[in-house]
């Protein structure tokens, strides 16, 4: 079995030294220790695996907490029971992104910030 250390999953994935340990400390991942005096951690292509998944789904909006839930389920790693629920929220964002580039632009074209409607003169 080809094991990995977190230098070369860092250089070659982006997870870092420190994402790899967190998620060990979670125990969503559980590596294998080195037979060298050295006792660095050595990680499987099923750890890799998991935590880019793992690493994925924070990114689009999952907490620690469902992601624990899930990985402790029989299901494991399932989101087709949620995922839904995740685009309609970074749809949401998106929609206020864009409103405030929208803002942004009418600033650049004003040249300054348009005066708060509640105060303007009538």
């Amino acid at each position: 079995m080809k094991t990995y250390r977190s230098g070369w999953i860092a250089k070659n994935t982006g997870l870092t030294r420190k994402t790899m340990e967190d998620y060990v400390r979670r125990g969503y991942i559980h590596p294998l220790q080195s037979h060298q005096s050295n006792n660095y951690r050595e990680y499987t292509d099923r750890d890799i695996e998991k935590a880019w998944t793992i690493k994925q789904l924070i990114s689009i909006g999952y907490s620690h907490a469902e992601i624990n839930e899930m990985i402790h389920s029989p299901g494991g790693l399932d989101v087709k029971q949620t995922i839904h629920g995740k685009i309609q929220r970074l749809e949401e964002r998106k929609e206020r992104v864009d409103q405030l580039i929208r803002y942004a632009h009418e600033i650049e074209e004003r040249g300054t910030v348009p005066p708060c409607p509640g105060m303007v003169e009538k």
